[in-house]
């Protein structure tokens, strides 16, 4: 039976609270965007899109690293 060193343990214990925690920050910021009434619906529809987007570029360049490496 292979064991983790704790480098390896922490990494995982992150990872899984990452994917736990990120999508609800997610849901709350697009929840307080679209809720906002001050802003316009371009400006709506650009943080959205921020939203969206930012977590699958930074996955992405992850994953080009990752296969470089």
């Amino acid at each position: 039976m292979a064991y983790l060193t704790s480098n390896e343990s922490l990494f995982i214990l992150f990872g899984i609270s990452l994917f736990l925690v990120h999508p609800i920050l997610m849901l709350i910021a697009l929840i307080k965007t679209l809720r906002n009434q001050s802003f316009s619906g371009t400006e709506k529809l650009v943080r959205v899109l921020v939203i969206f987007l930012f977590p699958i570029i930074g996955s992405v360049s992850i994953f080009i690293v990752d296969r470089r490496g």
